[in-house]
């Protein structure tokens, strides 16, 4: 075990960020390199190997990870190969790791907000992790998302990766061990899509519906009340939604929102109580500023008239009254 004490970080995948309010899932695959002298010329190509025969440096993850599935056990039972041997000794070893990794989110820009979470992993019982020294990171090779297969909540948009030296003290103050960390720093983008589609859209429509009250006559009292009731209850029902995501103790973006639509929804309701309050306590008035005078009618009164018309059609003349007389034979 003497020569094998050096171990390179090589990629790291995330195939799945799940958000959980102030934690995530991730699965990465790790790939380890060190080389061993003594394995040097054993192979003239590429050779796998299982990595049960072979020594692989022994990692930790720290307090803030929480290892759900490691797979690089599972993978050997499988039948699936996990460690390569190469002509000049080196070892690659890829193990995929499932991962519950705690991160102090701030969510006060929820959900338009951007997260930067960091975990480490110790390499432990004399393997000393380091990276390469070209090392830099590309979204398109070190560190990519697959959304296309899973639900992911998050984009990583940059990677910091770090490696440095701890040591353990004794009682005396002296360091008898001393262990190397990588810390991986994700710099994280939430996705957008399903909050447009489930959260602003809808609460835009109800808006916008409430407002078409304003273009019905004041009059029609059960289409102005019905519409206003209706869109009060329905953006309600959406708020709901709200309280399946995560809860904090703050005042988030998305509370903003749908507090804003329930007060514009609330304000086109009383707006109509308030014009129809207005409009019916008014009383036409009489002008009183010139003085009102009665003018004698020029022609006869109506009611003179009326009785005229019908004096002449009481003693109208009717037909000869033999024409209705019966015919006899």
């Amino acid at each position: 075990m003497g020569p094998c004490k050096s171990a390179e970080f090589e990629s790291c995948h995330a195939t799945d960020l799940v958000s959980l309010g102030k934690k995530f899932e991730a699965s990465f695959d790790l790939t380890l390199e060190w080389r061993d002298p003594r394995l040097a010329g054993m192979v003239q190509s590429t050779t796998p190997i299982p990595s049960t025969m072979l020594w692989t440096p022994a990692l930790s993850f720290g307090k803030k990870v929480q290892v759900l599935t490691d797979g690089g056990a599972s993978s050997e039972e499988e039948g699936v190969i996990t460690a390569w041997v190469m002509p000049d000794g080196t070892i690659a070893n890829k193990k995929r790791y499932d991962v519950k990794i705690k991160c102090a989110m701030d969510l006060k820009a929820y959900p338009v907000d951007n997260q930067q979470c960091s975990f480490q992993f110790h390499g432990l019982n004399g393997a000393l992790l380091r990276l390469k020294p070209t090392f830099e990171w590309r979204s398109d090779v070190s560190l990519t998302t697959d959304i296309t297969s899973v639900h992911s909540a998050f984009s990583v948009i940059n990677v910091q990766i770090s490696a440095f030296a701890n040591s353990f003290l004794d009682e005396a103050g002296a360091s008898p061990n001393t262990y190397t960390t990588i810390e991986m720093t994700l710099q994280m983008s939430r996705l957008r899509n399903y909050h447009l589609m489930e959260i602003y859209i809808p609460s835009i429509t109800i808006v916008c519906l409430s407002w078409v009250a304003f273009w019905i006559n004041r009059a029609a009292v059960p289409a102005r009340v019905a519409l206003g009731i209706t869109t009060v209850l329905t953006m309600v029902t959406q708020s709901t939604r709200v309280v399946g995501m995560p809860q904090v103790s703050y005042v988030r973006a998305i509370d903003v929102w749908a507090l804003s639509c329930q007060t514009f929804v609330f304000l086109a309701l009383v707006e109509y109580a308030l014009v129809n309050y207005l409009g019916g306590n008014q009383k036409p008035k009489l002008n009183t500023s010139q003085p009102y005078t009665v003018e004698p009618p020029d022609q006869p009164s109506n009611v003179f008239n009326n009785l005229k018309h019908s004096f002449r059609w009481r003693n109208r003349t009717v037909a000869n009254p033999t024409d209705f007389a019966p015919i006899y034979s």
